[in-house]
């Protein structure tokens, strides 16, 4: 009877605080000092009174994983932990918290995005993300910074933090996708895509200059001439333009750059899935059609359709696939991966006669 009066007034004290999200701490030791204590033979007592506690016990540690403003952070804890530059700002375009490497865009780093938007389109585009009551879909945005000379790419995300004051709102997170050129891409770039060395020398050239006209005149060519080659550069990366090469750039770089969380330290990563994948190229009438296969050998096949990235995707989803039993076959955008580029009658249609034809030859 005592052990029950001790744990009815545990439980009571433990609900209480969870109702006005005060003490529970507190409370939750004094739940673990009582039941290190076993008063009055709890554990050897009855079984439907060992039941019911556990339950109770159970539910409030459930309410504690999902209860949304446990896991609410504040801006500056959100942005000190991300690996690219990252900012947030309110409704009003003000920035409240920023990371180093958004500091590092610009110094000082500007207090409002208000008059940097690079057209009206994307200030429209970032002003219904803030004023919206129920689509929060992420959005791209180019921002023109003071004294800059080339646009930055932002992907914007509609979040529920905890601001400054510690009180709840609605903020949009904003994380950077710069293309800036690291030297380790060079060996991806060449192994991976099938660039040439004086390829990747024209693509470094244009993500450090932003500019055709001032890599045709480094390299002493025509800037149709250039313009040419990046095409043909283009085409085997699978990209359409400089804004899907900034985000595909900037996404491998922050791929290769970035530390493990403490989470991820104990993981247990199959190399063999997570990074090796296989190529193949099938015979369509007078072309050739190029896919990927990776993920686990003999899992259920998926077929991945993906306009603005190469198949390959990253280490990371790949190591997904095979650890969901999924083995994936990605098809290569014609003219890309050493596929042949798709004439200008080849519509819809042919393409998705190309990918039965991939499923078919994988059979």
């Amino acid at each position: 009877m005592l052990a029950k009066q001790a744990a009815t007034q545990v439980l009571s004290g433990l609900y209480q605080a969870i109702a006005d999200h005060s003490q529970i701490d507190s409370i939750l030791t004094a739940m673990d000092d009582f039941l290190d204590s076993d008063p009055d033979g709890l554990e050897s007592g009855d079984a439907d009174w060992k039941t019911m506690f556990r339950d109770h016990f159970g539910r409030v540690g459930q309410f504690l994983d999902d209860d949304p403003e446990a896991q609410r952070e504040s801006p500056i804890f959100f942005v000190d932990k991300q690996v690219v530059p990252a900012a947030v700002i309110d409704r009003n375009y003000k920035v409240i918290a920023h990371n180093a490497l958004f500091g590092q865009l610009r110094d000082p780093a500007p207090a409002s995005l208000a008059d940097v938007f690079s057209t009206p389109a994307d200030r429209r585009r970032l002003d219904q993300l803030l004023r919206s009551n129920g689509d929060w879909t992420p959005i791209l945005v180019s921002l023109t910074l003071p004294d800059s000379t080339s646009p930055i790419f932002v992907v914007a995300s509609r979040t529920e933090l905890l601001d400054v004051s510690g009180q709840n709102g609605f903020f949009v997170t904003l994380k950077v996708a710069k293309a800036t050129w690291n030297p380790d891409l060079a060996p991806l770039m060449e192994s991976a895509y099938g660039l040439t060395p004086a390829e990747i020398e024209i693509l470094a050239g244009l993500v450090d200059s932003g500019s055709v006209g001032a890599v045709a005149e480094t390299r002493n060519r025509s800037i149709r001439t250039v313009r040419t080659q990046l095409t043909h550069i283009f085409g085997k990366l699978g990209l359409s333009s400089q804004t899907e090469l900034a985000l595909f750039l900037a996404t491998l770089t922050q791929l290769m750059t970035k530390e493990r969380r403490p989470s991820d330290v104990g993981a247990d990563w199959s190399k063999e899935s997570s990074e090796q994948f296989t190529r193949h190229t099938i015979k369509v009438e007078d072309r050739d059609v190029a896919y990927v296969k990776y993920g686990q050998s003999g899992g259920l096949p998926v077929l991945l359709i993906h306009s603005t990235t190469p198949p390959d995707m990253t280490p990371d989803f790949r190591q997904a696939c095979a650890d969901a039993g999924l083995q994936v076959i990605g098809v290569h955008k014609p003219g890309s991966g050493g596929a042949s580029p798709r004439a200008s009658k080849h519509g819809p249609k042919e393409l998705a006669s190309d990918y039965l034809r991939v499923l078919q030859a994988e059979r």
